[in-house]
């Protein structure tokens, strides 16, 4: 069974094959702009865009999500939790489409896959990354409720082949259970 989050004004389900002409529609839109802050290769192809998320959907330990407004029904961006069993932690990753930014639409879509992720009582930390450069991004994760914990050095390598700084936030289930209390 395919798993979905809803919040107040989202829908989160697992991305099917019916869904790539959508994302590739989104991603061709803004593809210069989410190839400077993801792996998203530039120039974006359907082909390219089918191989990453059938490749993916294959893996046990990730999970697509696209982003769906509830009320209109319009698919947004994608959102992509990634156990790693190793360390008990998650990393996210994430985009946009550019109609659909500054709205607050991806903060609400972060914080309801950190509630489902702490529901794991293995996790013990997530995490999500953004470019030195990506503010938009960094304004999320910190609205999110993570905390910046450091810069690593040309550790983003982004659509054009170009390396760049990551900035890492963190919030781990001690910051969680905190604010419950």
């Amino acid at each position: 069974m395919k798993k979905i989050l809803k919040t107040k004004n989202l829908i989160l389900k697992e991305i099917t094959a019916r869904d790539i002409l959508e994302i590739t529609t989104l991603i061709k839109e803004d593809n210069k702009e989410l190839s400077l802050w993801t792996t998203i290769p530039f120039p974006i192809t359907k082909k390219k865009v089918v191989e990453f998320y059938k490749e993916t959907r294959k893996k046990k330990n990730e999970t697509i999500y696209i982003i769906t407004n509830k009320a209109t029904k319009e698919s947004m961006g994608v959102i992509h939790p990634t156990k790693k069993a190793i360390n008990n932690s998650i990393g996210i990753g994430y985009w946009i489409g550019l109609d659909f930014r500054n709205k607050g639409y991806m903060t609400e879509a972060v914080k309801s896959v950190i509630k489902e992720a702490f529901k794991d009582k293995t996790v013990q930390r997530i995490e999500i990354t953004a470019s030195e450069k990506n503010i938009p991004s960094q304004i999320v994760i910190k609205k999110s409720g993570l905390k910046y914990e450091g810069t690593l050095r040309n550790a983003a390598y982004n659509g054009f082949r170009q390396y760049g700084n990551l900035k890492m936030y963190s919030i781990i289930r001690e910051d969680v259970e905190e604010k419950t209390k």
